[in-house]
């Protein structure tokens, strides 16, 4: 095929029987009878419309190569002939209809940098007829608006395709510019969703699997919608067939996880791009690669493939890849990738199906790089929902432990530490992502501690330990997600509900093997008593305070000092720091109203402020009942603070804690009403009584820096958290540590408050009088309660373990 420069002579300047022969020589096509008729018209504008009525079927399939040389030669004829404003027949539509069908064929052929280079060179001329419409012939300015909008909805997924996404939305967002031409508007629809589910708020909960497969299906919708809009576009072409489109349109409702339902698909999708295409195939391009991954990919699904069969896919599955890689598009290599590891999975190569997800994650990371919000990273991962969990799987299997723990991490949120990344300037992203054991050894071999990090699956729970010598093992205990909801569902987490020696001894029987599996690291002196244990949670594990769990026939805190973390990123921020100590402090006392016709318990509550007082002196800044409202309270947050807060907790059974959990604070001069009670209350509708990781993390408080910083949460559940959908532990400690708090002692369930204020007067007593670290004061306050006497008949679990730290212990 010759090259554009020398399309356009010929189409500009050549001779009739110079263009006659362009013509033989281009594809196959049903237009090409007529088009060869309008050559012998010497008029540029008839010359310009019969290569010009080429195009359609050249660019969404039939030959994209040809397309693209075709297109860019007829836009710039085209352009040059309305510039010169002797062609009253020429519209700029007409013009505009050629760049969009040569941006096109650059977005089929995976020519994305290209292509957004013409759009951004060419949109100012477009833009000032669309600002000055007075400009064009009144017959084709809705005309020209239509193909505006085409054009902008071709840059909005060139944008996506380049993984800039924040680009791409900020475009789509002015929807009275990109939506409304029904030839687009379906397109248009899938590229909002492909963005809204990459740019999920973090703050999203995770979603169960029939939610995922209800959106799988939609999405897939949506892609069969996207075909059925570029056969639309080509209903002026001979040969359409009226019951494909039929078919296609009805596609959305076949269910393509049956084989049934699947081969049904497939035999549409097939055929629609076979029109497409125009019969032709051969030629390498976007829907030439994705038919290739789609059906190698398909022969999983429902259905056990034979060896042969599996190793075919692999086949085809390697060298699409290949063309994949070819083109740059990040759509199809993904796609590749899974595929490559189902068929490495099912011919049980665990270490080479690893592979191919450590692969896909890392293709998936440079989209999510491409969003500044940190809050809006929720959904990057979404696409492959079963993504983290094949992958610790798998490397398990191969006994891959640094990969492994490194796939841990990376299933983790890690909104704290890319709003810390954000806040300081500091890069800290790459030390989440891989070589974990690494960039954690010397930090713990300095502070003489051990990381234990947690991936919950179903029914298994997946372990990576690094030890202060900077040895690495993994662990699988044959328990799960299944097993923890059940529990969490008769509030066995809580030891208050524990009502009888039985299950309390069932429990933590239970739970052991979360923790047991360190006794031949203790026996072997690898792990030495008085050692720090840091560990990150995972899903409900968030709720159990896993000191309470026995190695032998002592508890974890009677061995070690023990803190929580939510991920290994985030303490390598935290213990990179220098160690500072808090040199003011702020105290925050909010009883209920209901407390007030109690004088016993104001009295209790206010009983910390007044310790706290007489230890920081003019240091101290005290915030009391009606006075502490949210304003008050975050305006007097400081770096390098402690800050206390004596209040009220709430975490809700089933809604989401970004908006409502948190502390209940004083609003309008009036304390909180009490709604403990009712689980799924919703605080939102009290006001500004509750102080949530939403408001706390609002864009209004940007001012609150918090660096440095202790947060002591004297207050029911404030530890309470629920899983995400990118993974964080969604609760009021989460949206604190964003904010840049170095460490936090925060409570498992509601606690009494006269064994809390035993608690903290114990903690600052070991902690600011005795400068001992903060994981020695937490564990020597909780041996202490773990040693009095008390006089209900509840586990004396309840009265100790209720207390946790998380950040830094030093």
């Amino acid at each position: 095929m010759i090259n554009a420069d020398e399309v356009y002579n010929i189409i500009c300047n050549g001779s009739s029987e110079e263009r006659q022969y362009l013509m033989v020589q281009l594809p196959k096509n049903s237009m090409k009878d007529t088009a060869e008729g309008l050559l012998h018209s010497g008029n540029p504008v008839t010359v310009l419309m019969a290569f010009g009525s080429l195009l359609l079927s050249y660019v969404h399939g039939a030959d994209c190569a040809t397309g693209e040389v075709l297109g860019k030669a007829l836009y710039r004829y085209g352009k040059e002939l309305f510039l010169t404003g002797e062609y009253p027949d020429l519209y700029l539509m007409t013009v505009l209809g050629f760049a969009h069908s040569y941006v096109t064929a650059l977005n089929n052929l995976s020519k994305f940098e290209i292509a957004l280079e013409f759009v951004e060179d060419e949109l100012p001329l477009w833009e000032e007829y669309e600002e000055h419409q007075d400009k064009l012939n009144p017959h084709e300015r809705a005309s020209f608006s239509d193909n505006m909008k085409s054009i902008l909805v071709a840059k909005i997924g060139i944008l996506v395709n380049l993984g800039r996404l924040d680009d791409a939305d900020l475009l789509a967002e002015n929807r009275s510019r990109v939506e409304g031409n029904w030839s687009s508007d379906i397109e248009l629809k899938r590229l909002i969703r492909i963005i809204k589910d990459r740019k999920t708020s973090v703050s999203d909960l995770a979603r169960d699997d029939s939610t995922i497969i209800t959106e799988s299906k939609e999405r897939q919708g949506e892609s069969n919608k996207s075909i059925l809009d570029s056969l639309k576009i080509m209903m002026d072409q001979s040969g359409l067939d009226s019951e494909l489109i039929d078919n296609l349109s009805k596609s959305s409702e076949i269910d393509p996880n049956t084989q049934s339902g699947y081969d049904n698909l497939e035999d549409i999708l097939t055929q629609g791009e076979s029109f497409l295409q125009k019969g032709g195939g051969t030629e390498t391009n976007e829907i030439s690669i994705r038919q290739t991954i789609r059906r190698a990919s398909g022969i999983f699904v429902d259905n056990q493939p034979s060896g042969k069969q599996i190793l075919d896919s692999l086949d085809k599955l390697t060298n699409a890849l290949k063309l994949a890689k070819d083109v740059r598009n990040n759509v199809l290599i993904n796609d590749a990738y899974y595929g490559l590891y189902l068929c490495y999975s099912r011919l049980h190569s665990s270490s080479e199906a690893a592979d191919q997800l450590i692969n896909l994650r890392k293709n998936l990371e440079l989209t999510r790089k491409g969003i500044a919000d940190p809050l809006e990273r929720g959904g990057v991962f979404s696409t492959y929902p079963y993504l983290f969990y094949s992958s610790v799987e798998h490397l398990y299997k191969a006994n891959r432990e640094d990969d492994m723990l490194d796939a841990i991490e990376g299933s983790k949120g890690r909104t704290i530490i890319d709003s810390l990344e954000k806040e300081s300037l500091r890069n800290y992203s790459d030390f989440e992502l891989y070589n974990i054991r690494e960039r954690l050894h010397p930090l713990l071999l300095r502070e003489n501690a051990h990381y234990i990090s947690y991936h919950v699956d179903d029914d298994d729970i997946y372990i990576s330990l690094v030890t202060k010598s900077g040895v690495i093992s993994s662990h699988q205990v044959p328990f799960g997600k299944n097993l923890l909801e059940r529990w969490f569902l008769k509030n066995l987490h809580n030891p208050a509900s524990w009502n009888d020696q039985f299950i309390k001894t069932y429990i933590i029987k239970e739970l052991g093997p979360l923790v047991s599996f360190l006794k031949p690291f203790i026996e072997e002196g690898v792990i030495e008593e008085n050692d720090h244990i840091c560990y990150s949670a995972d899903h409900l594990l968030y709720l159990f305070p896993l000191h309470f769990l026995k190695i032998g026939s002592k508890s974890l805190i009677d061995l070690f000092t023990v803190s929580r973390i939510h991920n290994a990123g985030h303490l390598i921020s935290l213990l990179s720091k220098p160690l500072k100590r808090p040199d003011r402090c702020l105290t925050v006392e909010v009883p209920s109203q209901t407390d007030l016709k109690k004088p016993e318990i104001v009295s209790d509550f206010s009983v910390s402020a007044n310790l706290l007082e007489q230890k920081f002196g003019l240091g101290h800044q005290h915030l009391h009942h009606s006075e502490a409202s949210r304003d008050a309270v975050l305006s007097k947050c400081q770096k390098n603070q402690l800050i206390h807060f004596a209040t009220h907790g709430f975490f809700p059974k089933s809604d989401n804690p970004f908006s409502n959990s948190g502390l209940l604070i004083a609003y309008n001069g009036k304390l909180p009403h009490l709604y403990l009670n009712d689980p799924d209350y919703k605080y939102v509708d009290e006001g500004e009584h509750l102080l949530s990781p939403e408001r706390i993390l609002n864009e209004v408080y940007n001012f609150v820096d918090i660096d440095q910083s202790h947060i002591s949460l004297q207050a029911c559940v404030a530890g309470y958290a629920r899983e995400g959908i990118a993974g964080d532990a969604l609760g009021i400690e989460w949206a604190f540590m964003q904010r840049g708090a170095s460490s936090m002692t925060s409570t498992f369930w509601n606690i009494a408050l006269t064994n809390a204020n035993d608690f903290y007067k114990s903690f600052y007593e070991e902690w600011i009088d005795k400068r001992s670290s903060r994981a020695e004061a937490h564990r020597k306050s909780i041996l202490k309660l773990k040693n009095s006497k008390h006089s209900s008949n509840l586990p004396s679990e309840f009265y100790w373990a209720g207390y946790g730290l998380i950040g830094d212990w030093r």
